[in-house]
């Protein structure tokens, strides 16, 4: 299976970035905002993470012979499992990046302020989730053809 491509990633990251300013826009002029950052958001992409790391390091020991047996499917869906991490991860950020620079450039300070926290805090966290998506996709290289 092929790496997961970084340009693959700025691309994605790139146009969830503009339909993230979009949404934002649009909901804007109804006076709402649609796109910042979340608490359930947050917890979503730390299960993620968590998961990720715990079927990878699953193969990893598979790999290193400390487990004696290891499904394939369970091999390829940890591979997949990271490279959705990945890019869902850039995805995420592109749209909260996007929704706050059309809270930046479109209100006034006070609803930019106000979500700033939570977009940094949901911002991070989607970082945290690509960074996963890289670490358990390494963990899950063979160095050998498997039997």
């Amino acid at each position: 299976m092929k790496k997961a491509s970084g340009l693959l990633a700025l691309i994605i990251g790139i146009a969830f970035l503009c339909i993230g300013f979009l949404l934002n826009l649009i909901s804007l002029n109804a006076s709402f905002i649609l796109v910042h950052g979340s608490i359930g958001l947050d917890f979503a992409m730390i299960l993620a993470s968590i998961l990720i790391l715990f079927y990878a390091l699953e193969v990893k020991r598979f790999l290193n012979g400390k487990k004696p047996e290891l499904k394939p499917n369970k091999a390829i869906f940890a591979l997949l499992l990271s490279q959705s991490g990945f890019y869902s991860g850039s995805a995420i950020l592109g749209i909260l990046a996007g929704g706050f620079i059309s809270l930046s450039f479109f209100t006034k300070g006070v609803l930019s302020t106000l979500h700033l926290s939570d977009t940094i805090i949901s911002s991070s966290f989607a970082g945290l989730l690509i960074i996963v998506g890289l670490i358990g996709q390494h963990l899950c290289k063979t160095k050998r053809p498997l039997p």
